[in-house]
Parts: structure tokens; sequence; C-alpha cells
């Protein structure tokens, strides 16, 4: 029974009668009419008017949900007892919401992917680097990312825009609910048939018709086992970040000094010192999930194995994040993952009974 069919006081439901079972099969609780004829209503209760003209005296059936009966009235709802069971139910809601997403392939991601046409969907963006904003710790609200601003040509006529990718670069201390270590690997000299297919697109924003990323079914993308933990603190118990990898492979210095910019995650304004690229054939390919704004792409790292929680609504499969960087004919490929995401995932890319942690 799904607790998304269950309108606690609605009227078509005697949620307070002592005669109805709730997991019965003779109620159809999702039904507009509920029929209550079953064994699991006794013809005598006071709860039923035995003078209606809806009650066929003697039959063994009383169809409760006729349009001539009251289902509201205080003769059929108890509101004490319903109050008790919209605790019970808020109680359980998280096992109920997890058993139904299993069985009967209910996601929340579903529903927050749906609520605009193109935006939060998962995309691909191809476009040549024009700036990097490294983390700095404490010089912005949100999670440590690393940013690398686009630029493109749309072919419209209107010169070159720019687009924001998101790349996750330090973990954050290990809190109440686990471990938060972001995983990493970076793989140099990555080569791959679906580049092939990347190479011949034009730049842009792609939200179809381009190769989609799966860390557990695309053979050859990754090898989990190449997944590393990026320490949340250096040994000098400094916070550690992958800023000084990122820049070597994309060939920025940062001794040359940077300009502050404005930068919109999607959600939120900050200030954020960006660096020049001075290789204008640095190609960049991102695939993640698209920005409400359109403008950037965040969540660029791997979107399954996510246990019922803060996190699930962005379980799928063939929907996982990466960044491709072509620089002087050689690609390198930031695959990234979350200590806490587990595997095998089933085929909506929720975690199997037998899963383990990604570094289990």
């Amino acid at each position: 029974m799904s607790i998304d069919n269950v309108v606690m006081g609605s009227p078509n439901v005697a949620m307070g009668s002592p005669n109805v079972a709730m997991g019965s099969p003779n109620v159809v609780m999702g039904s507009p009419n509920v029929v209550m004829g079953s064994p699991n209503v006794a013809m005598g209760s006071p709860n039923v008017a035995m003078g209606s003209p809806n009650v066929a005296m003697g039959s063994p059936n009383v169809a409760m949900g006729s349009p001539n009966v009251a289902m509201g009235s205080p003769n059929v709802v108890i509101l004490s007892f319903q109050h008790c069971l919209q605790w019970i139910f808020r109680a359980y809601i998280n096992k109920y919401r997890y058993i139904m997403s299993r069985n009967y392939f209910y996601s929340s991601s579903d529903r927050n992917r749906e609520k605009d046409s193109g935006a939060n969907a998962y995309g691909m963006f191809k476009g040549r680097l024009a700036f990097v904003a490294p983390f700095v710790e404490g010089s912005y609200v949100g999670s440590p990312h690393y940013v690398l601003r686009l630029k493109f040509d749309d072919g419209s006529g209107a010169g070159e825009s720019v687009f924001n990718v998101a790349i996750n670069s330090s973990s954050v201390v290990p809190n109440a609910e686990g471990s938060e270590k972001v995983l990493m690997n970076i793989h140099k000299g990555f080569k791959h048939p679906l580049l092939s297919e990347i190479e011949s697109l034009s730049e842009g924003l792609y939200r179809d018709n381009f190769p989609k990323l799966d860390y557990l079914r695309l053979d050859g993308l990754i090898q989990l086992s190449d997944l590393r933990p990026i320490p949340a603190v250096s040994e000098d118990g400094s916070k550690y970040d992958v800023n000084d990898e990122y820049n070597s492979i994309l060939g920025i210095d940062v001794t040359q000094g940077g300009t502050t910019q404005d930068y919109f995650n999607g959600s939120t304004h900050s200030e954020r010192i960006f660096y020049p690229n001075l290789d204008d054939n640095l190609i960049v390919f991102a695939f993640g999930f698209i920005y409400r704004t359109h403008d950037g792409l965040h969540e660029t790292h791997m979107n399954q194995g996510n246990v019922i929680g803060e996190f699930d609504s962005g379980n799928g499969v063939w929907q996982d994040g990466a960044v491709l960087i072509y620089r002087s004919g050689v690609y390198t490929a930031l695959f990234t993952a979350f200590e806490t995401q587990r595997v095998p995932t089933d085929n909506r890319g929720y975690p199997t009974d037998d899963s383990k942690p990604l570094l289990g």
C-alpha cells in the first residue's frame, strides 16, 4: 500500500471505524469509492445508518462509497484514532517511500526533474576554457567546488557566451550522517570510443543526442577501484583540496593574479576570484545536471547508489557526471563520487539489497 495513496481524513475513507482493516484486500484505499461490504464491516455497527436508502438491509455487502452517503460525518470518522494513524504513517513514511520506489517505480527524482522543462535535467556541454575559479575555504557559501567558466559560440551571430561547470574539489568533515569524503579518479591519457562521438559535436549545451555516462554500465569508462578519497585535511592540519592538480591539468598559473567576478551556482550569487586560461584550444566536455537558469552544470559526479535520505532523489542510471579535458592532443578524465554511495545499483540507480560501499 503506497503511503502516497492514503489521504488521512479524506471523505472517501472511514479512518476511525474499528471495523475497517487498513491492510485488508477488501479495502481499496486509493479508490474514490471504497466498498466496505466485506466481512470487515459489521452490519449492526452504529457507524452505519441503517435507514439509509443506499444500505441494503440484510445484504452481506454495504456500499460505503455511494455519493448519497456522507463519509465525513461524525458517525464514520473518529478523529482521535485518525490522528493516531497519521502519526504512525509519518513515522514510517521514509520506509514506505523506499519500498514503493523499489517495487512500484516511484521516484522523487522523477518529480524533481520534471518541474521545469529542460532545467535540472541531465545534459552535456562542450566549450573552450576561458577562466577557472579554484576553491578557497570560507570564500563563499556552499560545498567546495572548482569552477570552470567556458565560452562557446552557439552560431546565432550574437558572439560568444559563457557557461559554468562546477567540480567537487574537497571533502568535508564527516558528520552525523556519515563520512562525506569525495572520491576522485584523475585519468590522464583517457581513451574510449565515446570520444569520437563527442568530438564531432558542435559547441554548446546538449539535452539529448549525446553519449550518456554510467560508471557501472558503460564498459571501459572507469574502474571503480581507481577512485581514491580526497583527504579532508592535509598532514599539517590545513584544508586539503585538489586545486593544484586541476591547475596543473588545465595549465593555469595562479601566480599571475586573477579578477573578482560574479558567480551564480544556479541558486545563489557569490564573488569568486577567476584566473584566465591562455590556451584557446583547450576544450572541455562536461556531463551533469543543468542549472535552472540553463547557464551551468553541476552534479558532475556519480549520480546513483545514494541510500535513502537527503541525496537519493538524484539516483538514476545513465546519468553520471564527469569532466573530460582535451589539451595538447591528450584527454584527461575527471571522475568523482562520494564515500557514502553504494554499488551495485538496480535499474533505477538505488543500491541493491546486497550493495557495498564504493571503497568496500
